[in-house]
């Protein structure tokens, strides 16, 4: 029964699955969208050329397309020492995809980036700040960034 089985954050009840995270409450029966179809049909693989450590790693999403890597790395020192910093772009043109990965030396600092970064502000937008999901949450999916995110997050 998915209700018995549902909660907030995927990580709660061990893997992603897509009908269950796009639910308000766990009691959905079948997709109320696209975005959950696609995610309940895709077989993804994380990508093997992927490098650092996932459980050190955050997703930051909602940046603004004019954000720089220099400008990340700055916001997120003052939580502790940055191993790396990538910041999403699109291949061709090369411009931000409003979305990026920060890498930390040691757990404990990107766990409290975690928890004191999600809604500050970076070149006056209201960022979004998750722990990595992709090699960490067996199924997750990628799916659209919208309103959800905090309920398909891992949220460790």
């Amino acid at each position: 029964d998915n209700k018995q089985r549902w909660a907030p954050l995927a990580v709660d009840y061990g893997a992603y699955e897509p009908l269950m995270a796009g639910s308000i409450d766990g009691t959905d029966t079948l997709p109320h969208d696209h975005g959950v179809v696609r995610a309940m049909q895709v077989k993804y693989r994380p990508s093997k050329q992927i490098q650092g450590d996932p459980k050190k790693t955050l997703f930051v999403a909602r940046l603004s397309h004019n954000t720089t890597e220099e400008q990340l790395k700055e916001h997120f020192a003052i939580y502790g020492k940055i191993e790396r910093c990538r910041l999403i772009r699109d291949i061709v043109t090369g411009r931000s995809k409003g979305y990026a990965f920060m890498e930390f030396k040691h757990r404990r600092d990107a766990d409290t980036a975690f928890q004191r970064a999600h809604k500050a502000l970076i070149n006056d937008v209201q960022i979004l700040v998750e722990h990595e999901c992709e090699r960490t949450l067996p199924g997750w999916t990628p799916r659209r960034f919208g309103e959800l995110m905090h309920v398909i997050g891992c949220g460790y």
